[in-house]
This record gives C-alpha cells, sequence and structure tokens, in this order.
C-alpha cells in the first residue's frame, strides 16, 4: 500500500476534531463529507498529520487543577495524578492562586482531559477566595475535542454546565448535582478515571495503543462507573453532560 491521500489522512478525525480544524480554516460545513473535501484542499499532508499527532497526544494528556486550599488535607488531584502515571498518561497539577491564573488553566487546550477539585455551587466555582462564574470565562465561537470533570458540590446543575459548555466549547462535562462529601467524590472519580485510563489502552503485541475517540470513551467509563459504585451510597448525584449537538448547532462550523 503506498501513503496514505489527504481524504484517508483526515478520516482518521473524530467528528469532533474535525469541527475544531474546520473552525480553524474557516469553513462552514457541518457534514463530515464536506468538511473532509474542504479540508483536503485547505491543508498540505504534514499539517494533517501534525495535527493528528498533536491530537492523539492531547488525549493521553490530564490537566488537574486543584482549588482546595492545602490546609484543608483534601487530594483528590493527587490520587488522580498518581493513577493517571500508572497509565503512563502525562499529568500535570497545578493549584492556581489567582482568578486570572485559574481561568487561563480552564481554558487551556494542551490537554484532553481536566479534572477540576474545588468548592462550588450551582452557579459558581470556588477557588478558596476565587470565584468562577461562567461570565468571567470568554465565549468561544467554536467546539473543542476534550472533556471536563468537575468534583466539586452542586456545580452539577444542567444551565450552569450549558454556560460552561458554552463558554468553553468543551461539549462532554461530568460533575455532581447536589452537595457530595470529598470521599465520595474521590472514589467515584478514581472509578471513573480507572476504567477510562484501562479502556484506552489496547496491547498489541508489546506496544501500547491509545484509542481516538474520547468522548466515546467517556460515556462507557461514566456508565461502568454509576455501575460499581451502586451500593456504596455516594452522595452529591454525579452527572454526565453531553452538549455536542446544542454547540455544534449553535457554532457555525
Amino acid at each position: 500500500m503506498g501513503p496514505k491521500t489527504k481524504k484517508q489522512l483526515l478520516d482518521e478525525f473524530t467528528p469532533i476534531e474535525l469541527s475544531e480544524i474546520a473552525a480553524e480554516y474557516d469553513i462552514a460545513y457541518k457534514r463530515r463529507k464536506k468538511i473532509i473535501e474542504s479540508l483536503s484542499k485547505e491543508m498540505k499532508a504534514q499539517e494533517i498529520r501534525q495535527r493528528l499527532d498533536f491530537h492523539y497526544k492531547r488525549d493521553k494528556k490530564i490537566l488537574l487543577i486543584e482549588g482546595i486550599p492545602k490546609k484543608e488535607g483534601y487530594d483528590e488531584t493527587g490520587m488522580i495524578e498518581k493513577l493517571a502515571k500508572m497509565a503512563n498518561f502525562e499529568a500535570k497539577r497545578y493549584q492556581p492562586s489567582r482568578k486570572a491564573e485559574a481561568i487561563d488553566l480552564i481554558r487551556s487546550l494542551d490537554y484532553g482531559l481536566i479534572h477540576i477539585s474545588s468548592h462550588g455551587t450551582k452557579g459558581a466555582l470556588n477557588f478558596g477566595r476565587i470565584k468562577i462564574m461562567p461570565g468571567d470565562l470568554s465565549t468561544v465561537d467554536r467546539i473543542y475535542s476534550q472533556i471536563l470533570t468537575i468534583g466539586a458540590c452542586e456545580v452539577g446543575d444542567k444551565e450552569f454546565m450549558r454556560k460552561i459548555a458554552f463558554s468553553t466549547g468543551i461539549p462532554i462535562i461530568i460533575a455532581p448535582s447536589k452537595l457530595i462529601y470529598f470521599l465520595d467524590s474521590a472514589v467515584f472519580f478514581v472509578i471513573f478515571y480507572h476504567f477510562f485510563f484501562k479502556g484506552l489502552i489496547k496491547k498489541k503485541k508489546d506496544a501500547y495503543i491509545y484509542g481516538s475517540d474520547i468522548h466515546r470513551r467517556a460515556h462507557s467509563s461514566f456508565e461502568k462507573a454509576k455501575k460499581a459504585i451502586r451500593g456504596f451510597g455516594l452522595t452529591g448525584k454525579i452527572k454526565l453532560f453531553d452538549f455536542t449537538m446544542e454547540l455544534s448547532n449553535a457554532f457555525k462550523y
């Protein structure tokens, strides 16, 4: 077999990844076939390979944002960081001290996965004295191939999550809709990420192959985690919100 054509290379992207790339090239199509045809005219094969490599690497990186003051002694992000490293994922952990720093982290495009551990209400994330609301995040005009998980009380209100989705472009968000104990939050997200990391890794001979569609994997891992914790009596009523269709329809790309 000869080298892949540009259309064959573009076909390796998930629909959300294609939409994210199309926005950069001002391509106003929604149908996969049309996007591929248009991008194959706009992009060089080398550019496409670079983007494939970028998405491959991004899908194996998790950003952990710790918003709980150190004096409170909780370490949910530390637990997930250790789990990620066991699965050969790149994990970066930060504890922002300023509002601008927290916003920059939430808006980071270098990670396929972003997890926030903080206090919360139905309308805000609280990082100690720092309060983050949707209005603090400048609105984006495209969808991004990322997943956001949040361990914070009550933030899983659908309208609040919708505002966060439209402010970040992140289509899938997982968060508790009610008050949740720190222990329960840590247990759920460790189990969720256990399934997520394990499910992405496919061993072929001596090599580890990572699956490409992290959004499908998020749905699968969430359902497995919910099943695994039945009978645990965990607080929080954690929900998965998928705004893929809403974001795709709202944004012109």
